[in-house]
């Protein structure tokens, strides 16, 4: 019996590894707004430079997927140059 259950288990690891997934899987990476975390020169140069190239991708996953770029994006840069310019 013992020999039985070898083969069994050798025959049942081969269709295991015969094995192929027919569904194609979407791997979805969203692309997440950057915090400010200091309020350093720095600091805001850096984030600056980092916003920046999030916009670029923003636009271009925007154009790629037939989007509206003001639909996406959040309107807080509105609310900031408002308070900016009464200051």
């Amino acid at each position: 019996m013992t020999k039985r259950r070898a083969t069994e288990d050798a025959n049942s690891s081969d269709e295991e590894e015969s094995y192929e997934h027919s569904i194609p899987v979407l791997i979805f990476l969203p692309v997440l707004p950057l915090k400010n975390r200091s309020i350093a020169l720095e600091a805001l140069v850096q984030w600056e430079r980092r916003r920046s190239e999030y916009e670029a991708k923003m636009k271009a996953h925007c154009r790629s997927s037939g989007d509206n770029y003001d639909h996406v994006t959040q309107v807080r840069s509105t609310r900031i140059c408002s308070r900016r310019s009464a200051l």
